[in-house]
């Protein structure tokens, strides 16, 4: 499972300048069931190749360029990204989380949100990991050689289109990973 990079190419005109510092377009869906992350290579003439998978996990997983959109707390409390059914069996686990708009803006979703918190910060974390042959990000400086694009979730509707609702969602990720822009 790919994430297009071409949609992203519309939404992009207005930053087009800004996307020539760097030297990968990243983008990532974290989807109701799956998340995916794809990249493409910005060349020097302003072109995108085509887009890659890129990894989200290194080995013992079936695919390693799709994650479910799980995480689950082991016996020490940490969170962890599900990868097999007996983590769903075992231990506290969510899932699911394409969440309404609003969800995003109500404090008393703390234990959904915290869960999807923890998964797009392990998911970043591994793509780092496990891409360090393309993806560099100094987390203390801000540096980065790649733009990231994230989705808003496919499943709003267009009553959820609300700005405030799209920028709830953007300033949460943007407290978590370092992204550049929302692509709705």
């Amino acid at each position: 499972h790919k994430l297009k990079i071409q949609p992203y190419l519309y939404h992009l005109k207005r930053i087009s300048m800004e996307i020539l510092n760097y030297k990968y377009l990243v983008g990532i869906d974290f989807g109701d069931g799956e998340t995916t992350a794809s990249f493409a290579k910005i060349m020097d003439n302003g072109e995108i190749s085509d887009a890659k998978s890129l990894l989200i996990f290194k080995g013992g997983v079936k695919d390693k360029f799709k994650a479910e959109s799980s995480v689950y707390i082991d016996k020490s409390g940490k969170y962890n990204i599900a990868t097999r059914t007996d983590h769903w069996t075992y231990y506290p686990y969510e899932q699911n989380f394409k969440l309404r708009p609003d969800y995003y803006l109500d404090p008393k979703n703390d234990s959904k949100l915290t869960a999807f918190k923890e998964f797009v910060t392990l998911v970043f974390k591994n793509l780092l990991e496990y891409n360090k042959d393309k993806l560099e990000y100094n987390p203390q400086t801000g540096k980065k050689n790649f733009f990231l694009c994230v989705a808003c979730p496919s499943k709003w509707v267009p009553k959820d289109d609300d700005i405030k609702h799209v920028q709830a969602y953007e300033t949460m990720l943007k407290n978590l990973i370092p992204i550049d822009v929302i692509i709705k």
